[in-house]
């Protein structure tokens, strides 16, 4: 964290335990998870930056109102020099190992939006400012789209989005909504990839199961990390022509709570139903937290190797 400060990448606010990114987030340090707590375009939020906002938003920015806050905002320099060097050299590293890198696209268009304006601010924004939230996600996604055309010249292999679009029972917003706010710029994000003839992958947590034939159509191929909320025969019968599943071993109940036989079966289960055919990449459904058994990874890590040879 140290290094990263020194070269420009972040501030730390070591008294709160905040990190400010470089688009000016405040990521909450020492729990499980990401946690953005500080929202640099919400009206409540902007005097506690002092010190720590980025140095390329006009000097009157804490005291704008929410409207000319957003009006004023533009992304980080994505030129900044070193910003790309830990891709490259894994890249180059790759080769020699036969290791696939995967560049990770996490905090996509909606994940970055509400995290810049509060998740409360931006719903908001979503239903009663249209324009407002547009304005926004355009800056995001303008910003991604050269991130991603990047990692091409940089010689992925695979592209990368990341953006968490649903609760575990349905998705935060409606199909419609999805198709004309959101989908126009994933299809952006996804077309420099597709360009290059590159396989997509997306993360998304949650019950996303109504955007899966939209986000198929906008060229994604893998789908990551598939949490049980959403049904797994129902996917790999629907979509498995289409995607790639990878996850799907259950992170709230089953690691953490079940003792490691239960692990080993539902393990066998899942790895059953979404690899039947080929098309999976076994893995848990979320990060492992510290609330899970050593027994229990040791468990379901030890199934996936036996399994794999049945499959």
């Amino acid at each position: 964290m140290d290094r990263l400060e020194e070269e420009g990448f972040c501030k730390v606010d070591r008294k709160n335990h905040l990190v400010f990114d470089s688009w000016g987030m405040g990521i909450v340090q020492f729990i499980d998870g990401y946690n953005p707590i500080f929202a640099p375009m919400r009206d409540g939020d902007r005097s506690m930056g002092q010190g720590f906002m980025p140095p390329r938003l006009p000097a009157d920015f804490l005291t704008m109102d929410d409207e000319d806050a957003v009006q004023a905002y533009t992304a980080p320099d994505i030129d900044m020099p070193g910003a790309y060097t830990p891709i490259r050299d894994a890249v180059q590293k790759s080769a020699a190992v036969d290791r696939l890198v995967v560049a990770a696209g996490y905090s996509g268009v909606f994940e970055r939006a509400y995290g810049l304006r509060s998740f409360e601010a931006f719903m908001m924004d979503l239903a009663a400012e249209p324009e407002r939230a547009m304005r926004l996600m355009n800056v995001i996604a303008d910003f991604k789209v050269e991130d991603a055309k990047r990692k091409v010249a940089m010689g992925v292999q695979i592209g990368h989005h990341g953006d968490d679009l649903a609760t575990q029972i349905a998705s935060f917003f409606s199909p419609d909504m999805f198709k004309d706010m959101f989908l126009p710029n994933i299809k952006r994000i996804f077309a420099v990839f597709k360009d290059a003839d590159l396989p997509v992958a997306m993360h998304s947590c949650g019950n996303i199961t109504a955007f899966i034939p939209d986000l198929i159509d906008a060229g994604l191929d893998l789908l990551e990390p598939v949490q049980p909320c959403m049904d797994l025969e129902y996917l790999k019968r629907e979509f498995g022509r289409d995607l790639s599943f990878w996850g799907g071993i259950d992170t709230q109940e089953l690691l953490p709570f079940a003792p490691p036989d239960k692990v080993r079966e539902e393990t066998r289960r899942v790895m059953r139903i979404l690899g039947k055919n080929g098309g999976y990449i076994a893995g848990p459904s979320q990060e492992v937290m510290n609330d899970v058994p050593v027994a229990n990874i040791i468990a379901m890590v030890e199934t996936i190797r036996e399994e794999q040879y049945n499959m």
